[in-house]
């Protein structure tokens, strides 16, 4: 014979089990609902959500792992010795330019403004202003710098490390137009302040 002591423990179980289902029930349309829509899925302890995908058929999908290369790994890689070596000084025009790349944050967004600069009277010998950071930047700058600059010994072209200096396309501008590539080491900064302009007297 049930007891009172008995029907009510009885009845606070089967509360305590219908709450729990529903609340694994509220889980499941959320986690069904964060299934559909592809997004991430916080508040979830990972075992009751390992459960309730057991008892909803649903399965992960592993994304695949983009391989990872270093600039020096990828074949339109160039990489130029330090022949400026901070000797920044010039005996004659067109001997030695410096380019680099100035970030400008402007009320329609970031503009990128690539110039080059004669170290021998610090004049700007080209400069091109445009919203994306390209390698096209970097090569029109100087097919501007050679329209304008007679070139008859060579020149010697210092830059950094960043991506447009080491393409296959600059490789191609600088061997074609009797441009001497030079590189500083990555672990020096850039000297900016060698990039300010002026004009030439």
């Amino acid at each position: 014979m049930e007891t009172g002591y008995h029907r009510a423990g009885s009845r606070c179980r089967a509360h305590l089990t219908r709450g729990k289902r529903m609340g694994e029930i509220s889980q499941g349309l959320r986690l069904s609902s964060c299934h559909n829509s592809s997004t991430a899925t916080r508040g979830f302890n990972h075992k009751a959500v390992l459960r309730l995908m057991n008892k909803m058929n649903i399965r992960s999908v592993a994304r695949k792992r983009t391989p990872y290369k270093k600039a020096n790994q990828l074949d339109c890689y160039h990489r130029y010795d330090n022949v400026l070596n901070r000797d920044f000084s010039a005996t004659k025009p067109n001997q030695k330019w410096v380019t680099d790349i100035s970030y400008l944050r402007t009320q329609q967004g970031w503009g990128y403004l690539s110039t080059i600069k004669d170290l021998f009277d610090g004049f700007i010998v080209a400069c091109l202003l445009r919203r994306q950071n390209s390698v096209d930047l970097v090569t029109d700058t100087i097919k501007q710098a050679i329209q304008k600059e007679k070139i008859v010994d060579g020149v010697l072209l210092h830059s950094d490390q960043g991506f447009q200096y080491t393409s296959d396309a600059y490789f191609v501008m600088t061997s074609a137009n009797k441009i001497k590539p030079s590189m500083s080491r990555r672990s020096q900064r850039p000297d900016r302040r060698r990039c300010c302009c002026q004009r030439r007297k």
